[in-house]
């Protein structure tokens, strides 16, 4: 298994994850890595990415539902530059989605 990489600092998440790992993949696996400033300060994994195979640093894994919180950010993120107005009608961005009662 590779090492994890833990920055100083950030042991008590390594604590964590690895406490809650067995529970929370179950069956499965996963892992975690978190950057501060532009520099890596967890990369973390742990369980089987199949069955009979451990996860490690380069299990390649799909997004699924965690795109929702990404695309949410992307807003945000557009919102605070001031190339989105959060506030603004979906049909004055969208014209096609003003159709079908939904003006």
């Amino acid at each position: 298994m590779d090492a994890w990489h833990v920055a100083d600092g950030f042991e008590p998440v390594r604590t964590m994850f690895q406490a809650g790992a067995a529970r929370a993949f179950g069956r499965g696996g996963g892992g975690y890595t978190a950057y501060l400033d532009g520099s890596p300060v967890l990369d973390l994994w742990a369980g089987q990415a199949r069955p009979g195979e451990p996860w490690s640093r380069g299990t390649s894994t799909v997004i699924m539902s965690a795109t929702k919180g990404l695309a949410a950010f992307c807003v945000q993120l557009l919102e605070d530059r001031g190339q989105v107005d959060v506030d603004a009608r979906v049909a004055d961005v969208w014209p096609e989605f003003a159709q079908n009662g939904k003006q």
